[in-house]
Formats: C-alpha cells, sequence, structure tokens
C-alpha cells in the first residue's frame, strides 16, 4: 500500500479538526502560492470548507475567500499526474491573456468530495484546475484557442485551512 501524501495527512487533519464544526461544507481545495516541483515546495494552502454560520474560536485558522469568479478545466485521470496536469495551468494563464481576462489570485486544484484516484474511471473528472479571475470579456463568453476553459462563480464563505 502507497503511503499517503502529505496534501492527503493534511486534508485527514482538517477534515477530522472541521467536524465539530458540521463538517465538509463543499468542494476541498489546494492553492498554490508558489511553484511546486523538484527545486520549490510551494508554499501551497489546503483547504476544506465548513459552513460559514457556525461559531468557530479563535484557536481555529480560518481563511475567509470572497465570492469571485474562476476559469477552470476539468480534469480527467490521465491528466492528473505531473507533468501532465502543468500544461493545464499554462493553458489557462495562455488563454487569459488572449482573451484579456485578469488572473487574480493564486492558483487551485478544487477536488470532488467523493475523490478516489484508485476507482476513478477513464472519463471522471478528478479536480478541476482553476484560477480566480476578475475581467469577463464583453463578448458572449464563447472562448477561443486550443483550450475549452469553462468560467464559473465561486462562493467560498470560509473554510478551515493549513
Amino acid at each position: 500500500m502507497a503511503r499517503p501524501s502529505r496534501a492527503t495527512r493534511a486534508t485527514d487533519r482538517l477534515l477530522a479538526s472541521a467536524r465539530p464544526y458540521g463538517g465538509l461544507a463543499g468542494a476541498r481545495l489546494i492553492i498554490f502560492h508558489g511553484e511546486v516541483s523538484e527545486d520549490s515546495d510551494g508554499p501551497v494552502e489546503i483547504c476544506v470548507p465548513i459552513d460559514p454560520v457556525r461559531p468557530l474560536p479563535d484557536t481555529v485558522a480560518v481563511r475567509t475567500e470572497l465570492e469571485h469568479r474562476e476559469a477552470y478545466v476539468p480534469i480527467p485521470p490521465a491528466q492528473f499526474a505531473v507533468p501532465q496536469i502543468l500544461s493545464t495551468y499554462d493553458a489557462i494563464v495562455a488563454w487569459a491573456a488572449e482573451n484579456d481576462v485578469t488572473i487574480v489570485g493564486s492558483p487551485r486544484e478544487i477536488y470532488g468530495e467523493d475523490l478516489d484516484l484508485e476507482t476513478a474511471g477513464r472519463d471522471d473528472i478528478v479536480c478541476h484546475v482553476a484560477f480566480p479571475i476578475r475581467h469577463l470579456p464583453s463578448w458572449d463568453h464563447r472562448l477561443s484557442g486550443s483550450i475549452r476553459a469553462s468560467i464559473a462563480l465561486a462562493g467560498f464563505a470560509r473554510g478551515v485551512g493549513l
């Protein structure tokens, strides 16, 4: 059996920490505030959204993210591994530049609640690579170029994060 990654172990700790506050209340995500490679380790922020209405003690680290739009691309299992997934980040950045869209935050991977890479089918979506964006083009939201990005409104109220 493979040893769980640091991200998996951190997510498990966060899920346990979120239980007293109602547990997971949305998609888990990893926000990349720096490059992750053999030469660099981020930093990264692992987030578990929780119910924004429940009161929290001051000892709990909380990140509040304002509602925003995101450009994102769904990732099937074949594209999930490094280096394949890295081309998706590059493609979204290129798409944004070509379409006058401003990236306003760190890139992230958003994971479904029932993610299981070992049982994911070829056509399943294991995560979404996403970038917060500010400016939407004035045209009818058709996307140009080789990337088929989607644009969505993200409403993360708050989450427990590392």
